[in-house]
Protein backbone atom coordinates (compact mmCIF):
# COMPACT_ATOMS: atom_id res chain seq x y z
CA UNK A 1 0.00 0.00 0.00
CA UNK A 2 1.11 3.75 -0.38
CA UNK A 3 1.08 6.01 3.16
CA UNK A 4 0.63 9.35 2.13
CA UNK A 5 -0.91 11.09 -1.21
CA UNK A 6 2.03 12.14 -1.94
CA UNK A 7 3.15 8.38 -3.15
CA UNK A 8 -0.30 7.86 -4.61
CA UNK A 9 -0.29 11.14 -7.10
CA UNK A 10 3.56 10.08 -8.24
CA UNK A 11 1.81 6.53 -8.66
CA UNK A 12 -1.07 7.80 -10.78
CA UNK A 13 1.12 10.13 -12.31
CA UNK A 14 3.60 7.32 -13.78
CA UNK A 15 0.60 5.34 -15.33
CA UNK A 16 -0.30 8.72 -16.66
CA UNK A 17 2.96 9.15 -18.35
CA UNK A 18 2.65 5.64 -19.28
CA UNK A 19 -0.55 5.56 -21.24
CA UNK A 20 0.41 9.49 -22.98
CA UNK A 21 3.97 8.24 -24.07
CA UNK A 22 2.17 4.74 -25.48
CA UNK A 23 -0.57 7.38 -27.25
CA UNK A 24 2.05 9.50 -28.66
CA UNK A 25 3.59 6.30 -29.99
CA UNK A 26 0.53 4.84 -31.32
CA UNK A 27 -0.28 8.14 -33.33
CA UNK A 28 3.05 7.93 -34.69
CA UNK A 29 2.41 4.42 -36.35
CA UNK A 30 5.00 2.93 -34.34
CA UNK A 31 4.68 -0.69 -34.78
CA UNK A 32 5.78 -1.26 -31.31
CA UNK A 33 3.24 0.13 -29.29
CA UNK A 34 -0.12 -1.17 -28.28
CA UNK A 35 -3.39 1.32 -28.77
CA UNK A 36 -5.20 2.39 -25.31
CA UNK A 37 -6.20 -0.95 -23.42
CA UNK A 38 -9.97 -1.63 -24.02
CA UNK A 39 -10.51 -3.40 -20.46
CA UNK A 40 -9.86 -4.15 -17.10
CA UNK A 41 -7.91 -7.28 -18.21
CA UNK A 42 -5.79 -5.71 -20.92
CA UNK A 43 -5.02 -2.45 -18.90
CA UNK A 44 -4.06 -5.47 -16.36
CA UNK A 45 -1.74 -7.58 -18.65
CA UNK A 46 -0.35 -4.06 -20.42
CA UNK A 47 1.20 -2.93 -17.36
CA UNK A 48 2.14 -6.00 -15.61
CA UNK A 49 4.56 -6.37 -19.04
CA UNK A 50 5.71 -2.53 -19.82
CA UNK A 51 9.30 -1.84 -18.97
CA UNK A 52 8.36 1.99 -19.67
CA UNK A 53 5.98 2.04 -16.78
CA UNK A 54 8.78 0.14 -14.61
CA UNK A 55 11.34 2.82 -15.16
CA UNK A 56 8.73 5.94 -15.13
CA UNK A 57 7.96 3.95 -11.38
CA UNK A 58 11.76 3.42 -10.83
CA UNK A 59 12.07 7.07 -11.10
CA UNK A 60 13.61 7.25 -14.53
CA UNK A 61 13.24 9.29 -17.65
CA UNK A 62 11.81 7.33 -20.38
CA UNK A 63 13.76 6.72 -23.41
CA UNK A 64 12.83 6.51 -26.89
CA UNK A 65 13.24 4.40 -30.17
CA UNK A 66 11.09 3.04 -29.27
CA UNK A 67 10.28 3.09 -25.52
CA UNK A 68 8.41 -0.43 -24.46
CA UNK A 69 11.25 -2.07 -26.56
CA UNK A 70 14.58 0.03 -25.25
CA UNK A 71 16.92 -2.57 -23.14
CA UNK A 72 18.95 0.03 -21.31
CA UNK A 73 16.17 0.86 -18.71
CA UNK A 74 18.73 1.30 -15.21
CA UNK A 75 16.19 -0.73 -13.33
CA UNK A 76 17.55 -4.08 -15.60
CA UNK A 77 20.68 -3.31 -13.15
CA UNK A 78 19.20 -2.27 -10.14
CA UNK A 79 16.35 -3.91 -9.25
CA UNK A 80 14.58 -3.23 -5.96
CA UNK A 81 12.54 -6.05 -4.57
CA UNK A 82 9.99 -3.02 -2.91
CA UNK A 83 9.67 -1.33 -5.45
CA UNK A 84 8.20 -4.20 -7.72
CA UNK A 85 6.14 -5.15 -4.84
CA UNK A 86 4.29 -1.97 -5.20
CA UNK A 87 4.22 -1.14 -8.52
CA UNK A 88 2.27 -4.78 -8.74
CA UNK A 89 0.41 -3.76 -6.28
CA UNK A 90 -0.52 -0.59 -7.73
CA UNK A 91 -1.35 -2.42 -11.28
CA UNK A 92 -3.94 -4.65 -9.15
CA UNK A 93 -5.59 -1.94 -7.88
CA UNK A 94 -6.25 -0.45 -10.80
CA UNK A 95 -7.65 -3.13 -12.22
CA UNK A 96 -9.82 -3.53 -9.60
CA UNK A 97 -10.86 -0.12 -9.70
CA UNK A 98 -11.57 -0.64 -13.49
CA UNK A 99 -13.68 -3.72 -12.12
CA UNK A 100 -15.51 -2.16 -9.69
CA UNK A 101 -16.83 1.11 -11.77
CA UNK A 102 -17.95 -1.27 -14.38
CA UNK A 103 -20.20 -3.45 -12.20
CA UNK A 104 -21.46 0.13 -11.68
CA UNK A 105 -22.69 0.68 -14.91
CA UNK A 106 -19.42 2.74 -15.83
CA UNK A 107 -17.68 2.29 -18.93
CA UNK A 108 -13.70 1.95 -18.90
CA UNK A 109 -12.26 5.33 -20.23
CA UNK A 110 -12.09 4.93 -23.98
CA UNK A 111 -9.33 6.95 -24.37
CA UNK A 112 -5.90 8.83 -22.71
CA UNK A 113 -7.80 11.96 -22.52
CA UNK A 114 -10.72 10.50 -20.74
CA UNK A 115 -8.26 8.68 -18.31
CA UNK A 116 -6.52 11.78 -17.72
CA UNK A 117 -9.63 13.79 -16.71
CA UNK A 118 -11.17 11.09 -14.49
CA UNK A 119 -8.09 9.04 -12.69
CA UNK A 120 -6.75 11.73 -10.94
CA UNK A 121 -9.80 12.93 -8.76
CA UNK A 122 -11.36 9.19 -8.22
CA UNK A 123 -11.82 8.72 -4.34
CA UNK A 124 -11.70 5.36 -5.11
CA UNK A 125 -8.57 4.55 -6.79
CA UNK A 126 -6.99 6.59 -4.22
CA UNK A 127 -8.60 4.73 -1.34
CA UNK A 128 -7.76 1.37 -3.18
CA UNK A 129 -4.21 2.42 -3.71
CA UNK A 130 -3.78 3.52 0.10
CA UNK A 131 -4.58 -0.19 1.01
CA UNK A 132 -8.55 0.09 2.27
CA UNK A 133 -11.09 -2.23 0.48
CA UNK A 134 -13.58 -1.11 -1.34
CA UNK A 135 -17.03 -0.45 0.38
CA UNK A 136 -19.77 -3.13 -0.58
CA UNK A 137 -22.12 -0.13 -2.34
CA UNK A 138 -20.87 3.64 -2.69
CA UNK A 139 -21.08 5.85 -0.07
CA UNK A 140 -23.28 9.31 0.22
CA UNK A 141 -21.20 12.28 -1.22
CA UNK A 142 -19.82 15.01 0.37
CA UNK A 143 -19.18 18.14 -1.44
CA UNK A 144 -19.73 16.08 -4.37
CA UNK A 145 -17.09 13.60 -3.46
CA UNK A 146 -17.70 9.96 -2.30
CA UNK A 147 -18.13 10.12 1.66
CA UNK A 148 -15.75 7.16 2.89
CA UNK A 149 -15.14 8.82 6.24
CA UNK A 150 -19.04 8.51 7.55
CA UNK A 151 -19.00 5.11 6.78
CA UNK A 152 -15.59 4.13 7.83
CA UNK A 153 -15.92 5.63 11.19
CA UNK A 154 -19.74 6.00 11.85
CA UNK A 155 -20.35 9.66 12.28
CA UNK A 156 -18.19 12.73 10.47
CA UNK A 157 -18.41 16.07 11.56
CA UNK A 158 -20.67 18.21 8.62
CA UNK A 159 -19.75 22.00 7.28
CA UNK A 160 -22.59 22.45 5.97
CA UNK A 161 -26.34 21.84 7.30
CA UNK A 162 -29.44 23.89 6.83
CA UNK A 163 -32.95 22.97 5.81
CA UNK A 164 -34.43 23.71 2.24
CA UNK A 165 -38.28 24.87 1.88
CA UNK A 166 -39.10 21.39 -0.01
CA UNK A 167 -38.26 19.26 3.47
CA UNK A 168 -34.56 18.20 2.67
CA UNK A 169 -31.79 18.63 4.46
CA UNK A 170 -28.71 19.86 2.41
CA UNK A 171 -25.45 18.38 4.36
CA UNK A 172 -22.15 19.23 2.53
CA UNK A 173 -24.20 20.85 -0.45
CA UNK A 174 -25.89 17.27 -0.89
CA UNK A 175 -29.49 16.98 -0.74
CA UNK A 176 -31.02 14.31 2.21
CA UNK A 177 -34.44 13.50 2.45
CA UNK A 178 -35.92 15.05 5.81
CA UNK A 179 -37.70 11.44 7.51
CA UNK A 180 -38.15 13.20 11.17
CA UNK A 181 -37.60 16.54 12.15
CA UNK A 182 -36.88 16.20 15.72
CA UNK A 183 -35.82 19.93 16.62
CA UNK A 184 -34.79 22.90 14.32
CA UNK A 185 -31.36 20.92 15.77
CA UNK A 186 -32.00 17.51 15.21
CA UNK A 187 -33.03 14.81 12.39
CA UNK A 188 -33.00 11.78 11.01
CA UNK A 189 -32.68 11.78 6.76
CA UNK A 190 -32.34 9.37 4.47
CA UNK A 191 -29.84 8.97 1.04
CA UNK A 192 -32.11 7.78 -2.09
CA UNK A 193 -28.71 7.47 -4.05
CA UNK A 194 -26.36 5.39 -1.21
CA UNK A 195 -29.45 3.80 0.69
CA UNK A 196 -27.78 5.53 4.09
CA UNK A 197 -29.80 6.42 7.23
CA UNK A 198 -28.65 9.69 9.57
CA UNK A 199 -29.08 10.97 12.56
CA UNK A 200 -27.89 14.86 11.81
CA UNK A 201 -27.41 16.72 15.15
CA UNK A 202 -26.26 19.84 16.58
CA UNK A 203 -24.78 19.92 20.03
CA UNK A 204 -21.73 19.16 22.10
CA UNK A 205 -22.54 15.62 22.75
CA UNK A 206 -20.54 14.13 20.12
CA UNK A 207 -17.18 11.62 20.38
CA UNK A 208 -15.39 14.61 18.18
CA UNK A 209 -14.90 17.42 19.83
CA UNK A 210 -16.96 17.87 23.01
CA UNK A 211 -15.33 21.63 23.26
CA UNK A 212 -17.46 23.17 20.72
CA UNK A 213 -21.33 23.00 19.59
CA UNK A 214 -21.09 21.85 15.51
CA UNK A 215 -23.24 19.72 13.41
CA UNK A 216 -22.46 16.03 13.30
CA UNK A 217 -23.77 13.41 11.26
CA UNK A 218 -23.98 9.35 12.17
CA UNK A 219 -24.94 6.30 10.50
CA UNK A 220 -28.24 4.52 11.65
CA UNK A 221 -27.92 0.99 10.95
CA UNK A 222 -31.25 -0.42 11.43
CA UNK A 223 -30.35 -4.30 10.84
Amino acid sequence: MFENYKEIDFVINCFIKWLEIREQEFQKNNKYTLKFPSDAHTFYVDASHSKLLKSLFYGEEPLSNPPEHNHKYGWKKNRDKEKDKKLAFAIYCFKKYFTIINKEGKEFPNSFREFYINIPHSALLIRLLSGLEPLPKPPPKSFSYPWYGLIDNGECEAFEVRKTINKKLIINQILWDILQEISDQEYVVYDNVSKTKCKVTYSYNNKIDKSRKYWVVKVIDDK
